[in-house]
């Protein structure tokens, strides 16, 4: 690496880190823009609720807002903004250094197995929160039937089932107090977390309180219904997840070991490497190698698709 290698290196960080910080900048703006208009229309009573006609154009209240909060909210993930534009600084950083001692391909391979990587972290964390969610669904459903049984309205058996449910629904009940303690509708909030954790047992539970709520019907009988079959679906799951478990370790082994073994042989070998990176068959075998990766990942990820879903 010679003298101009490393001042090229440092004049392209110094250029990723001013557009990164421009970025940032016009991104704050438009974020606490968009923050203060929201809690002014809040306030002066701007925001619209869903009535009872169910008028589309009216605005849904939601458990967050923000697509980045969802997304983090999803795999449980806590980042602050200040470690996440220094994540995003440091994965930029190391790419384009990859992409200067390296070339093009091995920036791209670290890429995609960046993102691979994260997706995967992300998606266990999100499917773990599913499968929590629609464990413990049941139990709310049954400390809401206590709470009406002991005397108590609809809304306030509500806050207090969610008061006594786990902390995965703690954004959730935190909204739902606040909209029963000055007396709005809580019923969007649970369609947008069920939608949020694509859970349409959670969805079932808020068409029973909205009838309850909008029609002043009672809904103990559905949800005593709903408790016993998501119940008999929880036990009909473990037991297909018994039965399917070779198959699902087979699926993971078969899309795993390629990956393990390629990059294993790329760096126990440097004239293979070589040959892989920087001559035009090495680029097309590895090309031809990721593709068939790929469809092969995705087609095994078809097969076991369903399996263990909640």
């Amino acid at each position: 690496m010679t003298r101009e290698w490393f001042l090229d290196s440092a004049f392209t960080l110094a250029v990723l880190a001013g557009g990164l910080i421009l970025v940032q900048l016009v991104w704050t703006l438009v974020r606490d823009s968009r923050a203060r208009r929201t809690h002014v229309s809040t306030r002066v009573g701007a925001v619209p609720m869903m009535d009872d006609l169910g008028d589309d154009k009216a605005t849904r209240k939601l458990v967050t807002d923000s697509r980045l909060q969802r997304i983090m909210l999803r795999g449980n993930i806590t980042v602050t903004e200040s470690l996440f534009r220094t994540l995003l600084f440091g994965g930029l950083s190391s790419l384009v250094l990859v992409l200067l001692a390296w070339g093009v391909i091995a920036a791209v391979l670290l890429a995609s197995t960046a993102g691979v990587a994260l997706w995967v972290y992300w998606f266990r964390r999100y499917s773990a929160r599913r499968l929590e969610i629609n464990e413990t669904l049941p139990g709310i459903a049954d400390a809401m039937v206590r709470a009406m049984n002991a005397g108590r309205t609809l809304d306030t058996a509500v806050v207090r089932a969610l008061d006594e449910a786990p902390p995965i629904y703690a954004p959730l009940a935190f909204r739902v107090r606040s909209a029963v303690e000055s007396g709005r509708d809580y019923v969007d909030l649970f369609e947008d977390f069920a939608d949020l954790y694509q859970t349409p047992a959670l969805l079932q539970i808020s068409i029973a309180l909205a009838t309850g709520q909008r029609q002043g019907a009672s809904v103990r009988p559905v949800l005593e219904q709903l408790a016993d079959g998501l119940r008999g679906q929880q036990q009909l799951r473990r037991d297909f997840m018994a039965m399917t478990g070779e198959t699902r370790v087979s699926a993971v082994l078969f899309a795993v070991v390629p990956i393990v073994l390629g990059a294993y042989l790329m760096l126990a070998n440097e004239e293979y490497l070589q040959v892989l990176l920087y001559t035009p068959q090495g680029n097309k075998m590895l090309i031809a190698a990721i593709v068939f990766e790929v469809v092969g990942v995705v087609w095994l990820y078809r097969m076991v698709q369903g399996v263990g879903r909640v």
